[in-house]
C-alpha cells in the first residue's frame, strides 16, 4: 500500500510510528498501575482513586503516592526507596513526552530518515523548544525502560517489611505454639511479573 501524502507520514517511517505506539502503550500500562498501587496505599476502590486522581498529572500522582506510604506505619519504611524510584520514574516521563509529544519534521533530501528529527515544547524549565533526533531503535529503548520501571514500582509495593529481632522471638514463639505438621506444603510469595497489569487488577483465582 502506497504511503500518504502526509508531513508526519513523509516524517516518520513505519518502524518510527510502531515505536511511537509502543511507548504510548508502555506508559499507559505504567499510569494504571500507579493508579492501581495508589488505591492500595490508600484502601480505597480503584475506581475512586480514579475519580479522584485522573485531572491531576503524573507528577502529582507520584506526590500523592508518597503521602499515602508516609502515612501508613506498615508502609512508611519504603518512603526512601520510593524517592529514588519517583526521580526515576519522572526521568521515563520526560523521555516518553520527546517521543509521544514531539512535531516532527518532514526530512530533507531524497527518501527517508532511519533518524526522525521533530521539536517540543517542554512544560517545565527555561527551555522554550527542545530539539530532537530518535531513531526507532532508540524509541523502543525508551519503551522498554519505561516497562522495567513498571515492573521496578511492582516489586517495591510487593517488598515485605523485613523482621526484626523482636519480630524473630515472637515469630518463633508463635511457631512453637502452633506448629505446623512436617506434610504441610509451604507456599512461597511471588513477584507479580512483566506486563503484570492485568495480573494486578484480576488476579487469578484460587483453586
Amino acid at each position: 500500500m502506497p504511503r500518504k501524502k502526509s508531513l508526519i507520514r513523509k516524517a516518520l517511517t513505519d518502524s518510527h510510528l510502531q515505536a511511537i505506539g509502543l511507548v504510548a502503550a508502555h506508559w499507559n500500562s505504567l499510569e494504571l498501575t500507579v493508579l492501581y498501587i495508589m488505591s492500595k496505599a490508600a484502601e480505597t476502590s480503584f475506581a475512586t482513586t480514579v475519580a479522584m486522581a485522573a485531572p491531576s498529572n503524573f507528577a502529582a500522582w507520584l506526590d500523592m503516592l508518597r503521602r499515602l506510604t508516609r502515612r501508613n506505619h506498615a508502609t512508611a519504611w519504603k518512603d526512601k526507596e520510593l524517592v529514588k524510584l519517583c526521580e526515576r520514574l519522572k526521568a521515563r516521563q520526560t523521555e516518553r513526552n520527546a517521543v509521544v509529544h514531539a512535531v516532527w519534521h518532514e526530512p530533507s533530501g531524497i527518501g527517508l530518515a532511519k533518524t526522525a528529527s521533530g521539536f517540543g515544547v517542554p512544560k517545565r524549565g527555561l527551555m522554550v523548544f527542545l530539539e530532537i533526533e530518535k531513531s526507532s531503535a532508540q524509541m523502543r529503548d525508551i519503551a522498554k525502560r519505561i516497562q522495567e520501571a513498571e515492573q521496578e514500582l511492582i516489586e517495591w509495593w510487593a517488598k515485605q517489611q523485613p523482621m526484626t529481632g523482636r519480630g524473630l522471638v515472637a515469630q518463633a514463639m508463635l511457631g512453637a505454639q502452633n506448629p505446623q505438621p512436617t506434610t504441610a506444603k509451604h507456599q512461597t510469595q511471588q513477584t507479580p511479573s512483566q506486563g503484570t497489569v492485568g495480573q494486578l487488577l484480576f488476579p487469578p483465582a484460587k483453586k
